[in-house]
């Protein structure tokens, strides 16, 4: 029935231990609970913590403003949709690419601004992420070498407005964007021109 249906969607987004559950979801709802080969889905719905979520941005300032510049109105909400999520629950850590590094609290959330490429990386792995939240559709080479330094671990995009790319940039995009498991748009409208 419905409402039975409504309690193992339920219970896989929110990750019921109970395994007899699970296994009825898989019969019910294979499509649901069978990952894909290159991520770990097992690993974030029967985990026995808070889902850790890693924000990633990978984009540079070009004006080249400190840390505390851009936390100080550079860029405007820059980490309250993290610390957001934290108050509801999850395990939020900001890596950003950064002019020079630098630590800092963003209501809670630990932000760590990272100079260079490699490290970004490291810092990212020391989180220990179950899930991989990339700013922006920008950057098709960095999403994608962050994609395959962790194959186990699904990456997801969020567009903040991006134009679709034409030309030899589409098909760059398109390679590059290739390994996310998925993009978030604000509407319908902007996604459109990505799939066409």
């Amino acid at each position: 029935n419905n409402s039975n249906e409504g309690q193992t969607i339920r219970g896989l987004a929110f990750g019921d231990e109970n395994w007899q559950h699970q296994r009825y979801t898989h019969r019910r709802f294979p499509h649901l609970t069978t990952p894909p080969e290159s991520v770990s889905l097992g690993r974030m719905t029967r985990a026995h913590h808070e889902p850790r979520v890693t924000v990633v941005g990978t984009y540079l300032d070009p004006l080249g403003r400190t840390p505390d510049a851009l936390l100080n109105g550079g860029w405007r909400d820059f980490g309250r949709v993290a610390a957001a999520a934290r108050r509801h629950g999850a395990e939020v850590t900001i890596v950003q690419a950064a002019w020079e590094d630098a630590e800092r609290d963003i209501g809670g959330v630990p932000c760590f601004f990272v100079r260079e490429r490699r490290r970004l990386l490291e810092r990212v792995q020391a989180s220990r992420p179950d899930v991989i939240h990339h700013e922006g559709l920008v950057h098709p080479g960095a999403v994608r070498r962050l994609a395959e330094a962790f194959r186990d671990v699904p990456v997801m995009a969020q567009d903040h407005g991006t134009t679709c790319p034409r030309g030899w940039r589409r098909w760059w995009c398109r390679w590059g964007f290739a390994r996310l498991a998925g993009v978030a748009f604000t509407a319908r409208a902007q996604a459109e021109p990505f799939v066409a």
